[in-house]
């Protein structure tokens, strides 16, 4: 018998190798960039529109309210958001120009929205900031208010208010340097929540008001809708200049505007597409090794650079606060007054006390601790050689 032998099975051939699946982890990758960059673009064109009393914000905190009542009657209300848009806005002696929401200025805006306003019948700062005001130079500061009250009554008279009128009360308010400079109404304490000021050669009539009156909140309580529309719509025609977060310094960089629209998603997209590409292909640090580095820093060296960063990046405004403050702690403690920096607040105490230790006048020493800062080299050094003068005075009169 002859023994046959079972032919045996091939081996199996093996499975091809997985290959290019790294192409489909960055294909998925990049469809998630694509995805998360058209809903930032979304999303910021939402939010572009969606801040503090933005005459197309319908949310509590807008101002779409306001805009659409007074574009209802009569008075036809343009919205601008570029300082070219505001310059070519043919704004003349029956517009109204509505500044809202201007928190970041860069430097010279002051004397450019003057030069686009100067034809106007009526300028309307709404809760303009002390260094604002200081560019624009207006004889007004910011001031606090007692904090007590909801409501207020004018007490005032003017052609667009009455004494009886009466309005929410904003935290903030503002205060002349000079008495009977402006017409002072709704005043809480030292704080008024809006004032007039006379037309003057290089600017029009000017009205400064706190916001919370002419939120959508509180646009129906008291007599705030009458207040508000009486005091931005004189006339037949409104400008209303609420500058985007890119164009937030005044008019921005203009030149933004001969950008491509395009640009913006196509460099998102690239920068998600890095980001993909440093998470396939980067690597792990390895664990972290701390080491003592017994480094001393004179105080001396550390003030020298300060101030050299603050030259190099032209942050006058910021030396001035911090010269400020400095010497409002410094008089506080001479004189034996409380004085918070990290709170501010009222200095007139302050200054009554500074004026009885040195002699001054108080007109002299209140610009100083309390009025516009200097925009400038050299009133910022006039501006810090008069502090240390006041501090000398302050600390070795008798």
């Amino acid at each position: 018998m002859t023994a046959t032998t079972l032919p045996t099975s091939a081996p199996a051939p093996a499975a091809p190798a997985k290959r290019g699946r790294w192409w489909w982890y960055l294909g998925i990758a990049l469809l998630v960039a694509t995805v998360v960059a058209v809903v930032v673009l979304i999303a910021g064109a939402q939010t572009s529109r969606g801040g503090w009393l933005d005459p197309e914000n319908p949310r509590p905190v807008g101002a779409e309210a306001l805009a659409r009542v007074i574009d209802s009657h009569d008075a036809d209300v343009r919205i601008v958001r570029t300082g070219r848009a505001l310059t070519e806005a043919d704004i003349d002696a029956n517009t109204t120009v509505v500044v809202g929401s201007v928190f970041r200025t860069r430097r010279g805006w002051g004397s450019e929205l003057l030069s686009a306003v100067r034809d106007a019948r009526r300028l309307v700062l709404i809760a303009p900031s002390s260094m604002q005001l200081g560019t624009l130079e207006l004889p007004v500061g910011t001031a606090a208010g007692t904090g007590t009250r909801e409501t207020i009554p004018a007490r005032c008279s003017t052609p667009s208010l009455s004494p009886d009128d009466t309005v929410s009360v904003s935290e903030e308010g503002f205060h002349p340097f000079e008495s009977g400079s402006a017409t002072e109404c709704f005043v809480d304490g030292d704080a008024a929540q809006l004032m007039v000021l006379p037309p003057a050669p290089d600017r029009p009539e000017t009205v400064v008001m706190t916001g919370t009156m002419l939120r959508n909140d509180e646009i129906t309580r008291v007599d705030n809708a009458g207040v508000a529309i009486r005091t931005l719509a004189p006339t037949d025609k409104v400008v209303w200049f609420q500058p985007t977060s890119v164009d937030d310094a005044y008019g921005g960089d203009d030149t933004t505007d001969d950008i491509p629209d395009a640009i913006a998603p196509l460099v998102l997209l690239a920068g998600f597409g890095l980001l993909a590409a440093m998470l396939w292909r980067g690597r792990r640090f390895g664990a972290l090794v701390t080491e003592p580095l017994p480094v001393v820093v004179k105080s001396d060296e550390t003030t020298r650079s300060r101030g050299r960063l603050y030259h190099r990046s032209r942050a006058i405004d910021r030396s001035a606060a911090a010269l400020r403050a400095h010497a409002l702690q410094k008089i506080s403690v001479t004189v034996g007054l409380p004085y918070d920096p990290r709170s501010g607040g009222p200095v007139d105490a302050l200054v009554d006390a500074a004026a009885a230790a040195s002699g001054w006048d108080p007109a002299q020493i209140y610009p100083l601790l309390a009025g516009p800062l200097p925009v400038d080299d050299d009133g910022l050094v006039l501006f810090a050689r008069a502090l240390s003068d006041l501090e000398k005075e302050v600390r070795f009169t008798p």
